[in-house]
């Protein structure tokens, strides 16, 4: 079983209740704290492009939620192919950003988990928030590329190049090349 989910979407919760059902430890932030000596380089390597050392990390688990798993989920279903990928949610990322604030996010600004566990947090949670953040950019362009092509003659509709040279010619100033916003 391979957890997606973010840490604060009940993540302890479905590591006691697979830990029942999979008669066997589950992997969670609670594990990492009693070895980060041992684990946090092993998951620093992989989330910097490394190899992930599923073996040595999850040898003897049977499933592994919360973080640091969650930021490299995929890389941990590719390792366990027959795996289950289990997400879970909060009712909305608003309700998550609250309760990650007010627990994760001020425990790592006081330095609680210690500097190994502070440096692994910075470096899968940029990897993850850039590439949700990324995702989430692409999508919403995408989708209004979409609507614009369903406004048939509107300047968005037409290629980058071409809406700027009509814009620029409908204002009376010369362009060439094109320009994107950023």
């Amino acid at each position: 079983m391979v957890g997606a989910g973010l840490g604060r979407t009940g993540t302890h919760s479905l590591k006691l209740a697979l830990e029942r059902l999979l008669d066997g430890p589950c992997y969670h932030m609670l594990d990492l704290l009693g070895r980060r000596e041992r684990d946090v380089p092993l998951w620093l390597e992989a989330a910097r492009g490394g190899r992930l050392d599923s073996a040595a990390l999850l040898g003897g688990y049977s499933a592994i939620v919360d973080i640091p798993g969650c930021f490299l989920w995929r890389e941990l279903a590719e390792a366990y192919p027959e795996s289950i990928i289990l997400l879970s949610t909060r009712e909305s990322s608003e309700v998550w950003w609250q309760s990650a604030s007010r627990t994760i996010f001020d425990g790592l600004d006081r330095g609680l988990p210690g500097p190994l566990v502070v440096d692994m947090w910075g470096v899968l949670s940029r990897r993850f928030f850039t590439e949700h953040y990324l995702g989430q950019t692409r999508r919403a362009i995408a989708s209004v590329h979409r609507y614009a092509a369903q406004r048939a003659g509107s300047a968005a509709a037409m290629p980058e190049s071409s809406a700027t040279k009509r814009a620029g010619a409908i204002r009376g100033l010369p362009v060439s090349g094109s320009v994107t916003a950023t």
